[in-house]
């Protein structure tokens, strides 16, 4: 899937969804999440245009920038000094959910998102994706916590949160051991000696025995390869590849 969006500020989208409005289309954001028009039938199939003779949706700029808010992307696009940072609200993509474990990857090139499947999806089944990266080693505690200090905050209770609250016992000493790693890299002078390649080698094979998994051979020209279906697999995997990163920079150093 390939979208369009727009990439102002917050307060700038929201000024250019409002006109969208007044000129007739862009009523498909009215429903998002924190909707504030309820019954609109629309098709996300289609373009969201209306005849113009039809009255625009009664609505308020400081709504619309609380949908904005809760339901755009964080956007990034090449200008001559550097980047230029802003939101984009996205027709289909702004409607998905949030998974810890999404069957989906995307990426923004300028204005527009790409999304694929990491998997294959069944037929009527939902598409997911993830509001956070969550690449750090972060366990389903420290998650949640982040996803409940958003705007519109909850709790997800997807199936990797689920497996990660019932097997507390392989997961939490798991996370534990990736973040102490994490800590020992910020030194530079640890990141760069021996010590470290063989702590972080120790480490990969850890994780590995933790979650009862076969040990492959380590091999640091390739990334090994998880079900995405299987909630072990996939917690092993987010502890598993920040290690795999420092180990990696540290033979490079070396």
């Amino acid at each position: 899937m390939r979208n369009r969006g727009q990439v102002p500020s917050n307060v700038g989208l929201a000024n250019h969804l409002y006109m969208s409005l007044v000129h007739g289309c862009g009523r498909v954001i009215l429903t998002l999440e924190g909707a504030v028009s309820r019954g609109l039938n629309i098709d996300l199939r289609r373009d969201d245009v209306y005849d113009e003779i039809e009255e625009a949706p009664k609505v308020t700029l400081d709504r619309l920038e609380d949908l904005v808010r809760r339901n755009s992307f964080g956007v990034k696009k090449p200008v001559p000094d550097g980047w230029s940072y802003g939101s984009a609200v996205y027709h289909v993509p702004s409607f998905f959910n949030h998974s810890c474990m999404p069957n989906t990857v995307h990426y923004h090139i300028g204005d527009m998102i790409f999304i694929s499947s990491s998997t294959t999806i069944p037929t009527g089944s939902e598409i997911f994706l993830t509001y956070y990266p969550f690449l750090h080693g972060e366990s389903v505690q420290d998650r949640n916590t982040k996803l409940q200090v958003r705007e519109g905050g909850f709790s997800c209770h997807c199936a990797l949160c689920h497996f990660e609250i019932e097997n507390v016992s392989i997961v939490d000493p798991a996370a534990k051991v990736a973040k102490n790693m994490a800590e020992k890299f910020k030194a530079p002078k640890w990141s760069e000696s021996r010590k470290a390649v063989q702590e972080l080698k120790e480490v990969r094979h850890y994780l590995f025995k933790q979650f009862n998994l076969p040990i492959p051979g380590y091999d640091s020209r390739r990334i090994p390869m998880f079900d995405t279906k299987s909630p072990r697999q996939f917690s092993l995997a987010k502890l598993l590849l920040p290690v795999l990163y420092m180990l990696q920079s540290s033979l490079r150093q070396q």
